[in-house]
């Protein structure tokens, strides 16, 4: 296992003030069996219940981070997906690949339990993992989870535009590429002004969430990360969501709390309400008054208190 520097040293709530600038120092990166690295930070309390954090779309393990400087009772994992920050790609990053990253990745930290959170797009890469673990996993949480948008049901309950966003990908990957290469040129060269820009797009309350720059902050950082080495990484995620997954959900019997805000308008709550339906150990919390940023952003604890609590198998 490689470490960058300082990696003795853990994320806290009291050092992660300078993390913005300085994430890079809890960095940690391991090879897999084929060849490939992947980074992930290992944070928090290196005594408390393992938490592996799948990152949205596009994202990274910044992400993950914002959330430890909250919830100091967990060891929180979070790892980049292939592409992402210093994660060497591959072209066969199917989701159930990226569950077998994560087996590999908790035999070399000799980690025997553990819990899931993904959020949004990283929810199907958790319930990947979520089959493909089996009893290595204790409990499931998906925070604003996308879907299986090759199922109509859940295609159509996205907005206009994500589902235009989507059938361009579908329909012409060329052009996708182009689009999220413009956008990944202007995130690097104005950040701040490109998220302005996005959040116009998102509901009253996730508006009024971004306006605290700590959080904004998070979020940005974690978008230029997933952007390091180019766009690859977000065009093979959108492809993973789009193609007939290779699994099925009715094979996971893990207990599973689905989070789920009821203005949230980048993945609407109809999404939510089909997992609910369609894995068979899963409990639905919706919440009104959130949207798709508000509430990992100020419902943690709620969040974490649930994940870490005594897991009971149907």
């Amino acid at each position: 296992m490689k470490q960058h520097r300082n990696l003795n040293k853990k994320p806290t709530a009291a050092n992660l003030d300078a993390l913005t600038s300085s994430h890079i120092d809890f960095l940690r990166t391991f090879k897999t069996s084929d060849g490939r690295t992947i980074s992930y930070h290992d944070a928090g309390n290196s005594d408390g219940i393992p938490v592996i954090f799948f990152h949205g779309i596009p994202g990274s393990h910044e992400q993950g981070l914002r959330i430890i400087s909250h919830a100091q009772q967990l060891r929180m994992i979070g790892v980049d997906r292939p592409g992402v920050g210093r994660s060497s790609p591959n072209t066969k990053g199917t989701l159930r690949a990226f569950a077998q990253d994560l087996k590999e990745l908790l035999a070399e930290l000799k980690i025997e339990k553990v819990r899931l959170l993904g959020l949004s797009g990283g929810a199907p890469y958790a319930l990947a993992a979520a089959h493909d673990l089996g009893s290595v996993v204790e409990k499931v949480a998906l925070v604003c989870p996308l879907g299986p948008l090759a199922v109509p049901e859940v295609f159509a309950s996205m907005s206009e535009g994500m589902r235009k966003t989507f059938e361009r990908h579908r329909q012409s990957p060329a052009l996708s590429k182009i689009i999220i290469k413009f956008w990944r040129f202007a995130f690097l060269l104005q950040p701040k002004a490109c998220h302005r820009m996005l959040a116009r797009t998102y509901s009253p309350v996730d508006q009024e969430t971004l306006t605290n720059e700590e959080l904004a902050g998070y979020i940005r950082n974690s978008f230029i990360t997933a952007f390091e080495q180019g766009v690859d990484a977000v065009l093979m995620d959108a492809t993973n969501y789009l193609s007939v997954w290779d699994f099925d959900l009715k094979d996971i019997s893990v207990p599973i709390t689905v989070w789920h805000g009821g203005q949230d308008v980048v993945v609407p709550p109809a999404v939510g309400r089909w997992y609910a339906k369609n894995l068979p150990n899963a409990t639905l919390q919706l919440l009104d008054e959130h949207g798709h940023f508000s509430l990992p952003g100020l419902h943690q604890k709620a969040i974490f208190d649930d994940l870490l609590s005594k897991s009971i198998t149907t």
